[in-house]
């Protein structure tokens, strides 16, 4: 390892003073987010990494012995105040001493109604609903820069058949909940009727639908935005890696990638639009590239996104190896923990590998013989981080 790894932002500037970050919620308030609670609690450890000194709340198996010697070779600075849980009981008791001692609280995604007094959330939870429900982008987002788009009532689904006749449309859901992950779109080239089966299935609550142009996309990228006091500051973008159904599996970013100034200029203008409203914090805003030259902006993420950790530290993880291209990367190993570190620590050590995340699920409180690791590789292309992130993955078992 060749020095400390010290991200363009931490947690703490990106926030107001007085603020702790408690990304622990419940799964009624991100039930179009996740597939299961135990990512509810592997994503608190997304952030260890970058916290500085913004107090955690984060699980027991993201911040233990093993996680913080990895974070630690990889020259992160360890959370100056980490409030640690095992049951979601003690996330929620953790969160109210924070807020008893005087803390503000932030979360990517809504907290349960009890678990903090409105006055004491960063956000007002009404604000975080309008700008993170799709039925609502363009109240944030100039029209002519969004994709074609109709918003149909719950009492009004027949409408989905009939609104923009004959074209392949990608379905989204409009819910004040938390939302993300692809778990809440569905992406319908022909008839739209099995896609709507497939989202009402689901059972989570959802007040409309969006029938959204399904768009010949060449490529797509997060833009993350900083919602300042003074100012909104442009993180960078991120290209969106896409499995085979078409949606998001990761991001990389190579060293020339940048969208145009004018398109960054927008998307700073719906961050100022938002900073006017009352937001701050960590934003992210995806566009993409038609084949036919249209930049679109399709939706809006006023929280912690999955590229932000990305964004944040690629130019040090660059500078500091010399390879200008980063991906991001994650596995599921049962290897036990340290061993997953001692394996991890020859890419660490030469700088192409930046750990993010060790979570040992031997910590939940139905224990599982189970790590997940999320990271970050890099490379000389975006081939030679695939090359990278397989052989890290083979060393894993």
């Amino acid at each position: 390892m060749s020095g400390p790894l010290v991200p363009r932002f931490t947690m703490e500037s990106l926030h107001p003073t007085g603020v702790a970050w408690a990304p622990r919620t419940t799964m009624a308030q991100v039930a179009w987010g996740f597939a299961g609670p135990v990512v509810l609690d592997s994503m608190t450890g997304q952030t260890v990494a970058l916290m500085g000194g913004m107090p955690l709340v984060a699980h027991a198996g993201v911040v233990g012995d093993h996680a913080r010697r990895l974070l630690e070779e990889a020259g992160f600075g360890w959370p100056t105040t980490v409030r640690s849980y095992r049951t979601e009981a003690e996330a929620q008791a953790a969160v109210g001493a924070l807020v008893a001692e005087g803390w503000k609280i932030a979360a990517p995604f809504p907290l349960p109604e009890g678990w903090v007094p409105e006055a004491a959330r960063l956000v007002p939870s009404a604000l975080e609903a309008a700008l993170n429900n799709k039925a609502r982008l363009l109240d944030w987002a100039p029209p002519w820069l969004a994709p074609e788009r109709v918003v149909v009532g719950l009492g009004a689904l027949d409408d989905v058949e009939r609104a923009l006749p004959g074209a392949p449309v990608v379905l989204k859901v409009c819910t004040d909940l938390g939302s993300g992950g692809g778990r809440d779109v569905q992406l319908c080239p022909g008839a739209r009727g099995p896609g709507l089966t497939k989202l009402l299935a689901k059972g989570a609550p959802l007040h409309a639908v969006v029938v959204e142009r399904l768009e010949r996309f060449e490529q797509l990228w997060c833009g993350g935005l900083a919602v300042l006091d003074a100012e909104v500051c442009w993180l960078g973008a991120a290209r969106h890696v896409r499995g085979e159904d078409g949606l998001q599996v990761g991001s990389e970013v190579g060293p020339t990638d940048e969208l145009p100034g004018w398109l960054i200029a927008e998307l700073v203008a719906v961050g100022e639009r938002a900073r006017a409203a009352g937001y701050r914090g960590i934003a992210g805003c995806d566009v993409g590239l038609t084949e036919d030259g249209r930049f679109l902006l399709f939706d809006l993420n006023f929280r912690l996104n999955a590229s932000t950790a990305l964004l944040l530290l690629r130019a040090a993880a660059s500078a500091r190896c010399g390879l200008g291209w980063v991906a991001t990367w994650s596995a599921s190993v049962t290897l036990p923990a340290g061993q997953v570190v001692d394996r991890l620590l020859p890419w660490v050590r030469d700088g192409r590998f930046v750990p993010l995340r060790l979570f040992d699920l031997a910590a939940l409180p139905e224990p599982q013989e189970l790590r997940t690791v999320l990271g970050l590789v890099l490379g000389e292309d975006a081939a030679g981080c695939a090359a990278l992130g397989a052989r890290v993955s083979a060393a894993l078992g």
